[in-house]
């Protein structure tokens, strides 16, 4: 697989462009398959997918990383529009401020890398909207808030949001999880 190039459907090509390294490191025999694999394994049994990461935690950072890049910048994949469009520095939301709105119009989310923050290994601490906060420019309260719909997604949907997973699986699991009304507190649409 190389970057940029032609995906078999929209959310491979949108992948293959916005989150080449996050695929890369997914790919066949890598520790993100195989925790992958054993994830799927799980059928949503949490003490499961639990051992799933202690035994491959470069396969589960690896597999956060890709979910979350997927997530952010890749709503074709779980069948959702363009989820961070629109800022409006007026509006209800965390993340509708002027400097928010500046930094999500310069690439805020492209930037967001939660296996880089140490402290994200629990996306709900505000250690973790600290660190992210600092990565992309964004405010604690907006990053705050990403990482609250980020640790939703994760820990309620991470199997049906996958690479490859069922669109209409992902949705609906985001939307009875309540991922998409913690979407709209940061001011964005799900």
């Amino acid at each position: 697989m190389r970057c940029g190039a032609p995906g078999d459907n929209a959310c491979e090509q949108c992948l293959y462009d916005a989150c080449c390294d996050e695929t890369r490191a997914c790919a066949p025999d890598s520790a993100c398959e195989r925790y992958l694999n054993c994830a799927a394994s799980c059928s949503g049994e949490s003490t499961c997918l639990e051992g799933c990461a202690a035994a491959s935690p470069t396969g589960f950072g690896d597999a956060l990383a890709l979910s979350v890049c997927m997530q952010s910048q890749c709503p074709v994949c779980s069948g959702e529009r363009d989820t961070f469009e629109g800022c409006d520095p007026n509006g209800f939301g965390a993340c509708q401020s002027a400097s928010d709105c500046s930094a999500l119009d310069s690439g805020a989310l492209e930037s967001l890398d939660v296996s880089t923050c140490p402290a994200c290994e629990d996306l709900a601490a505000p250690t973790c909207a600290a660190c992210l906060s600092d990565q992309t420019g964004l405010s604690a309260a907006c990053s705050g808030c990403v990482a609250d719909w980020l640790s939703c997604a994760v820990v309620s949907c991470f199997l049906e949001c996958q690479v490859a997973a069922d669109s209409a699986a992902c949705s609906e699991c985001l939307n009875v999880a309540g991922c998409n009304t913690q979407l709209d507190t940061c001011g964005f649409s799900g």
